[in-house]
Protein backbone atom coordinates (compact mmCIF):
# COMPACT_ATOMS: atom_id res chain seq x y z
CA UNK A 1 0.00 0.00 0.00
CA UNK A 2 1.44 3.38 -1.05
CA UNK A 3 2.30 5.74 1.84
CA UNK A 4 0.78 9.23 1.99
CA UNK A 5 3.46 11.69 3.12
CA UNK A 6 2.61 14.72 5.30
CA UNK A 7 4.10 17.00 2.64
CA UNK A 8 1.82 15.61 -0.08
CA UNK A 9 -1.16 15.90 2.26
CA UNK A 10 -0.29 19.55 3.00
CA UNK A 11 0.01 20.28 -0.72
CA UNK A 12 -3.41 18.75 -1.41
CA UNK A 13 -4.92 20.61 1.52
CA UNK A 14 -3.60 23.93 0.20
CA UNK A 15 -5.06 23.15 -3.23
CA UNK A 16 -8.38 22.42 -1.58
CA UNK A 17 -8.30 25.74 0.28
CA UNK A 18 -7.47 27.56 -2.96
CA UNK A 19 -10.46 25.98 -4.72
CA UNK A 20 -12.74 26.94 -1.81
CA UNK A 21 -11.42 30.51 -1.88
CA UNK A 22 -12.01 30.77 -5.63
CA UNK A 23 -15.56 29.51 -5.12
CA UNK A 24 -16.24 32.07 -2.40
CA UNK A 25 -14.90 34.93 -4.53
CA UNK A 26 -16.89 33.75 -7.56
CA UNK A 27 -20.07 33.55 -5.50
CA UNK A 28 -19.44 37.07 -4.21
CA UNK A 29 -19.12 38.48 -7.71
CA UNK A 30 -22.14 36.52 -8.98
CA UNK A 31 -24.27 37.72 -6.07
CA UNK A 32 -23.05 41.27 -6.57
CA UNK A 33 -23.96 41.07 -10.25
CA UNK A 34 -27.41 39.76 -9.43
CA UNK A 35 -28.02 42.56 -6.96
CA UNK A 36 -26.82 45.25 -9.36
CA UNK A 37 -29.29 44.51 -12.15
CA UNK A 38 -31.40 47.68 -12.60
CA UNK A 39 -34.75 45.91 -12.20
CA UNK A 40 -36.98 48.57 -13.78
CA UNK A 41 -34.90 48.25 -16.96
CA UNK A 42 -36.47 44.87 -17.74
CA UNK A 43 -39.84 46.60 -18.14
CA UNK A 44 -38.66 49.24 -20.59
CA UNK A 45 -40.45 49.14 -23.93
CA UNK A 46 -43.04 46.59 -22.79
CA UNK A 47 -46.30 47.09 -24.68
CA UNK A 48 -49.11 48.23 -22.39
CA UNK A 49 -46.86 49.63 -19.66
CA UNK A 50 -47.65 53.16 -18.50
CA UNK A 51 -45.20 53.46 -15.61
CA UNK A 52 -43.35 51.46 -12.98
CA UNK A 53 -41.74 52.55 -9.73
CA UNK A 54 -40.46 50.93 -6.59
CA UNK A 55 -43.24 50.06 -4.17
CA UNK A 56 -43.61 52.73 -1.50
CA UNK A 57 -46.28 52.13 1.15
CA UNK A 58 -48.54 55.08 1.77
CA UNK A 59 -49.07 56.29 5.31
CA UNK A 60 -51.73 54.45 7.29
CA UNK A 61 -53.90 57.56 7.56
CA UNK A 62 -53.67 58.06 3.79
CA UNK A 63 -55.32 54.70 3.12
CA UNK A 64 -59.04 54.82 2.31
CA UNK A 65 -61.24 53.71 5.21
CA UNK A 66 -62.14 50.48 3.39
CA UNK A 67 -58.47 49.58 2.93
CA UNK A 68 -57.77 50.24 6.63
CA UNK A 69 -60.63 47.89 7.49
CA UNK A 70 -58.91 45.14 5.51
CA UNK A 71 -55.97 45.26 7.94
CA UNK A 72 -58.07 45.57 11.08
CA UNK A 73 -57.60 49.34 11.49
CA UNK A 74 -54.30 48.56 13.21
CA UNK A 75 -51.57 51.16 12.47
CA UNK A 76 -48.97 49.28 14.57
CA UNK A 77 -49.46 46.15 12.51
CA UNK A 78 -49.19 48.25 9.37
CA UNK A 79 -45.86 49.74 10.49
CA UNK A 80 -44.56 46.28 11.37
CA UNK A 81 -45.15 45.16 7.80
CA UNK A 82 -43.33 48.22 6.46
CA UNK A 83 -40.30 47.42 8.63
CA UNK A 84 -40.37 43.83 7.40
CA UNK A 85 -40.05 44.75 3.73
CA UNK A 86 -36.24 44.72 3.87
CA UNK A 87 -36.19 41.02 4.83
CA UNK A 88 -38.24 39.91 1.81
CA UNK A 89 -36.47 38.15 -1.05
CA UNK A 90 -38.79 39.72 -3.61
CA UNK A 91 -38.56 43.34 -4.74
CA UNK A 92 -42.03 44.83 -5.22
CA UNK A 93 -43.10 47.59 -7.59
CA UNK A 94 -46.19 49.63 -8.37
CA UNK A 95 -46.98 49.11 -12.02
CA UNK A 96 -49.51 51.12 -14.04
CA UNK A 97 -50.69 49.55 -17.27
CA UNK A 98 -53.31 49.84 -19.99
CA UNK A 99 -56.40 47.67 -20.08
CA UNK A 100 -58.77 48.47 -22.94
CA UNK A 101 -57.81 52.15 -22.88
CA UNK A 102 -58.13 52.33 -19.09
CA UNK A 103 -55.13 52.84 -16.80
CA UNK A 104 -55.02 50.24 -14.02
CA UNK A 105 -52.70 49.77 -11.03
CA UNK A 106 -50.93 46.53 -10.15
CA UNK A 107 -48.31 45.20 -7.76
CA UNK A 108 -45.39 43.34 -9.33
CA UNK A 109 -42.74 41.24 -7.60
CA UNK A 110 -39.28 40.47 -9.02
CA UNK A 111 -36.46 38.53 -7.30
CA UNK A 112 -34.04 40.80 -5.47
CA UNK A 113 -31.23 38.50 -6.65
CA UNK A 114 -32.28 38.79 -10.25
CA UNK A 115 -30.44 36.72 -12.83
CA UNK A 116 -31.14 38.38 -16.22
CA UNK A 117 -30.14 35.19 -18.03
CA UNK A 118 -32.75 33.09 -16.23
CA UNK A 119 -36.40 32.49 -17.15
CA UNK A 120 -38.67 32.75 -14.10
CA UNK A 121 -42.12 31.14 -13.73
CA UNK A 122 -44.97 33.66 -13.63
CA UNK A 123 -47.73 33.90 -11.03
CA UNK A 124 -50.86 35.99 -11.68
CA UNK A 125 -52.73 36.64 -8.42
CA UNK A 126 -56.32 37.87 -8.29
CA UNK A 127 -57.28 39.72 -5.10
CA UNK A 128 -60.51 39.52 -3.16
CA UNK A 129 -62.85 42.26 -1.96
CA UNK A 130 -64.29 45.05 -4.08
CA UNK A 131 -63.15 48.57 -4.78
CA UNK A 132 -60.89 49.75 -1.92
CA UNK A 133 -62.00 46.93 0.38
CA UNK A 134 -59.35 44.31 -0.24
CA UNK A 135 -56.95 46.76 -1.88
CA UNK A 136 -53.45 45.28 -1.96
CA UNK A 137 -51.10 47.06 0.43
CA UNK A 138 -47.80 46.47 2.22
CA UNK A 139 -49.55 44.03 4.57
CA UNK A 140 -49.86 41.53 1.70
CA UNK A 141 -46.22 41.58 0.61
CA UNK A 142 -44.85 38.96 3.03
CA UNK A 143 -47.69 36.64 2.04
CA UNK A 144 -46.94 37.17 -1.64
CA UNK A 145 -43.18 36.74 -1.12
CA UNK A 146 -43.43 33.47 0.79
CA UNK A 147 -46.50 31.81 -0.70
CA UNK A 148 -46.47 32.74 -4.38
CA UNK A 149 -43.14 34.32 -5.35
CA UNK A 150 -41.43 31.48 -3.47
CA UNK A 151 -38.98 33.90 -1.86
CA UNK A 152 -37.45 35.20 -5.05
CA UNK A 153 -37.91 32.21 -7.37
CA UNK A 154 -40.93 33.42 -9.35
CA UNK A 155 -42.30 36.60 -10.93
CA UNK A 156 -45.46 37.89 -9.31
CA UNK A 157 -48.24 40.05 -10.79
CA UNK A 158 -51.45 41.20 -9.07
CA UNK A 159 -53.96 43.67 -10.47
CA UNK A 160 -55.72 46.08 -8.14
CA UNK A 161 -58.57 46.05 -10.72
CA UNK A 162 -59.87 49.22 -12.34
CA UNK A 163 -61.09 52.00 -10.08
CA UNK A 164 -58.85 51.03 -7.15
CA UNK A 165 -55.60 52.55 -5.82
CA UNK A 166 -55.78 55.42 -8.31
CA UNK A 167 -56.78 53.32 -11.30
CA UNK A 168 -59.29 54.68 -13.79
CA UNK A 169 -62.92 53.63 -14.43
CA UNK A 170 -65.00 51.51 -12.05
CA UNK A 171 -64.85 48.04 -10.54
CA UNK A 172 -67.42 45.82 -12.30
CA UNK A 173 -67.12 42.71 -10.11
CA UNK A 174 -66.42 40.29 -12.93
CA UNK A 175 -67.17 42.48 -15.95
CA UNK A 176 -64.64 44.60 -17.82
CA UNK A 177 -62.25 44.16 -14.89
CA UNK A 178 -61.59 40.61 -16.12
CA UNK A 179 -59.82 42.35 -18.99
CA UNK A 180 -57.50 43.86 -16.37
CA UNK A 181 -56.34 40.33 -15.50
CA UNK A 182 -55.98 39.21 -19.10
CA UNK A 183 -54.03 42.33 -20.10
CA UNK A 184 -51.71 41.98 -17.10
CA UNK A 185 -51.20 38.33 -18.03
CA UNK A 186 -50.24 39.34 -21.57
CA UNK A 187 -47.90 42.03 -20.26
CA UNK A 188 -46.17 39.53 -17.94
CA UNK A 189 -45.42 37.21 -20.84
CA UNK A 190 -43.59 40.00 -22.69
CA UNK A 191 -40.83 40.21 -20.08
CA UNK A 192 -37.50 38.81 -21.25
CA UNK A 193 -37.00 37.09 -17.89
CA UNK A 194 -40.49 35.55 -17.81
CA UNK A 195 -40.98 31.86 -18.59
CA UNK A 196 -44.07 31.91 -20.79
CA UNK A 197 -44.17 28.10 -20.66
CA UNK A 198 -44.78 28.18 -16.92
CA UNK A 199 -47.57 30.59 -16.05
CA UNK A 200 -49.99 30.06 -13.18
CA UNK A 201 -53.02 31.91 -11.84
CA UNK A 202 -54.36 32.09 -8.28
CA UNK A 203 -57.25 33.90 -6.66
CA UNK A 204 -58.73 34.32 -3.20
CA UNK A 205 -62.42 34.94 -2.41
CA UNK A 206 -63.80 37.26 -5.14
CA UNK A 207 -60.43 36.58 -6.80
CA UNK A 208 -61.50 32.96 -7.18
CA UNK A 209 -64.48 34.11 -9.22
CA UNK A 210 -62.14 36.33 -11.26
CA UNK A 211 -59.82 33.36 -11.86
CA UNK A 212 -62.68 31.22 -13.15
CA UNK A 213 -63.85 34.08 -15.39
CA UNK A 214 -60.33 34.64 -16.76
CA UNK A 215 -60.08 30.93 -17.61
CA UNK A 216 -63.51 31.10 -19.24
CA UNK A 217 -62.25 34.02 -21.32
CA UNK A 218 -59.31 31.97 -22.54
CA UNK A 219 -56.45 32.81 -20.15
CA UNK A 220 -53.61 30.48 -21.14
CA UNK A 221 -52.02 29.18 -17.96
CA UNK A 222 -50.57 25.82 -16.89
CA UNK A 223 -52.90 25.54 -13.89
CA UNK A 224 -54.96 27.61 -11.46
CA UNK A 225 -55.48 27.80 -7.70
CA UNK A 226 -58.72 28.99 -6.09
CA UNK A 227 -58.65 29.78 -2.37
CA UNK A 228 -61.97 30.26 -0.54
CA UNK A 229 -63.36 31.25 -3.93
CA UNK A 230 -66.83 32.31 -5.03
CA UNK A 231 -68.35 29.91 -7.55
CA UNK A 232 -72.07 30.71 -7.18
CA UNK A 233 -73.12 34.36 -6.77
CA UNK A 234 -76.80 33.58 -6.29
CA UNK A 235 -76.08 31.24 -3.41
CA UNK A 236 -73.74 33.80 -1.86
CA UNK A 237 -76.49 36.41 -2.01
CA UNK A 238 -78.98 34.04 -0.36
CA UNK A 239 -76.57 33.36 2.49
CA UNK A 240 -75.39 36.97 2.80
CA UNK A 241 -78.10 39.36 1.53
CA UNK A 242 -75.71 42.32 1.80
CA UNK A 243 -73.86 40.90 -1.21
CA UNK A 244 -76.90 41.84 -3.30
CA UNK A 245 -76.22 45.53 -2.70
CA UNK A 246 -72.64 45.07 -3.93
CA UNK A 247 -73.86 43.26 -7.06
CA UNK A 248 -76.42 46.00 -7.75
CA UNK A 249 -73.83 48.74 -7.30
CA UNK A 250 -71.02 47.19 -9.34
CA UNK A 251 -72.44 44.88 -12.01
CA UNK A 252 -73.46 47.19 -14.89
CA UNK A 253 -76.10 44.86 -16.32
CA UNK A 254 -78.05 44.88 -13.04
CA UNK A 255 -78.42 48.65 -13.09
CA UNK A 256 -80.45 48.59 -16.30
CA UNK A 257 -84.28 48.42 -15.85
CA UNK A 258 -84.55 46.30 -19.00
CA UNK A 259 -82.61 43.54 -17.23
CA UNK A 260 -84.80 43.47 -14.13
CA UNK A 261 -86.07 39.98 -14.97
CA UNK A 262 -82.64 38.62 -15.89
CA UNK A 263 -80.92 38.81 -12.48
CA UNK A 264 -80.42 35.06 -12.21
CA UNK A 265 -79.02 34.82 -15.74
CA UNK A 266 -76.60 37.71 -15.15
CA UNK A 267 -75.28 36.27 -11.89
CA UNK A 268 -74.91 32.81 -13.39
CA UNK A 269 -72.71 34.25 -16.13
CA UNK A 270 -70.27 35.04 -13.29
CA UNK A 271 -70.78 31.70 -11.47
CA UNK A 272 -68.39 28.95 -12.56
CA UNK A 273 -70.49 26.04 -11.28
CA UNK A 274 -72.75 26.62 -14.32
CA UNK A 275 -69.99 26.41 -16.95
CA UNK A 276 -67.11 24.14 -15.76
CA UNK A 277 -66.70 22.82 -19.31
CA UNK A 278 -65.33 26.23 -20.30
CA UNK A 279 -62.35 26.00 -17.93
CA UNK A 280 -59.26 25.04 -19.92
CA UNK A 281 -56.78 24.53 -17.07
CA UNK A 282 -56.49 22.19 -14.07
CA UNK A 283 -57.80 23.84 -10.88
CA UNK A 284 -56.75 23.33 -7.26
CA UNK A 285 -59.73 24.24 -5.05
CA UNK A 286 -59.02 24.96 -1.37
CA UNK A 287 -61.59 25.99 1.24
CA UNK A 288 -62.22 25.93 4.98
CA UNK A 289 -65.47 24.53 6.32
CA UNK A 290 -65.74 27.34 8.90
CA UNK A 291 -65.78 30.06 6.25
CA UNK A 292 -68.81 32.33 6.82
CA UNK A 293 -67.93 34.83 4.13
CA UNK A 294 -67.91 32.36 1.25
CA UNK A 295 -69.63 29.13 2.21
CA UNK A 296 -67.67 25.91 1.69
CA UNK A 297 -70.48 24.64 -0.54
CA UNK A 298 -68.98 26.83 -3.29
CA UNK A 299 -65.90 24.58 -3.30
CA UNK A 300 -67.75 21.28 -2.89
CA UNK A 301 -70.28 21.98 -5.62
CA UNK A 302 -67.53 23.32 -7.90
CA UNK A 303 -65.60 20.09 -7.41
CA UNK A 304 -68.69 18.09 -8.33
CA UNK A 305 -69.20 20.24 -11.43
CA UNK A 306 -65.58 19.77 -12.50
CA UNK A 307 -65.87 16.00 -12.06
CA UNK A 308 -69.04 15.80 -14.14
CA UNK A 309 -67.40 17.89 -16.87
CA UNK A 310 -64.37 15.58 -16.91
CA UNK A 311 -62.01 18.38 -15.89
CA UNK A 312 -58.81 17.96 -13.90
CA UNK A 313 -59.11 19.36 -10.38
CA UNK A 314 -58.17 18.73 -6.77
CA UNK A 315 -60.47 19.67 -3.90
CA UNK A 316 -59.19 20.18 -0.36
CA UNK A 317 -61.46 21.21 2.52
CA UNK A 318 -59.80 22.04 5.86
CA UNK A 319 -61.97 21.36 8.94
CA UNK A 320 -62.27 24.43 11.16
CA UNK A 321 -60.44 26.76 8.76
CA UNK A 322 -62.00 30.18 8.13
CA UNK A 323 -62.02 32.46 5.10
CA UNK A 324 -58.40 33.59 5.56
CA UNK A 325 -57.06 30.02 5.86
CA UNK A 326 -54.47 31.48 8.24
CA UNK A 327 -54.65 28.50 10.61
CA UNK A 328 -53.54 26.13 7.87
CA UNK A 329 -50.99 28.36 6.13
CA UNK A 330 -48.21 25.77 5.98
CA UNK A 331 -50.51 23.07 4.62
CA UNK A 332 -51.96 25.45 2.01
CA UNK A 333 -48.48 26.59 0.94
CA UNK A 334 -47.37 22.98 0.47
CA UNK A 335 -50.43 22.22 -1.65
CA UNK A 336 -49.93 25.33 -3.79
CA UNK A 337 -46.25 24.59 -4.34
CA UNK A 338 -46.96 20.95 -5.13
CA UNK A 339 -49.69 21.89 -7.63
CA UNK A 340 -47.41 24.36 -9.39
CA UNK A 341 -44.54 21.87 -9.58
CA UNK A 342 -46.86 19.13 -10.82
CA UNK A 343 -47.99 21.30 -13.74
CA UNK A 344 -44.64 22.90 -14.57
CA UNK A 345 -42.97 22.16 -17.88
Amino acid sequence: MRSFSPRKFLKLFRSFLAIVAIGIVAKYFIDATLYEVPTTKIFEGIKGLVSIKEFEPVGFDALPAEARTTIGNDPDRYQKHIRGMSSLKTQFFNLRYLSGGVEVEAIVGVPKKLNPAKKYPIIIYNRGGNRELGRLSVTFLKYFDQDFALEGERLFFASQYRGTAGGQAKDEFGGADVDDILNLLNLSKRLSIGDSNNVFMAGHSRGGMMTYLALKRGARVNAAIVLAGVADLEDSERRRPEMGYIYDDLIPELSSPKNSNDRSKILRERSAIYWPEKLKAPVLIIHGDADWRVDVSNAIRMGDAMAKAGKEYKLIVYPGADHSLNDVTDEVNDEIDGWIRRHSR
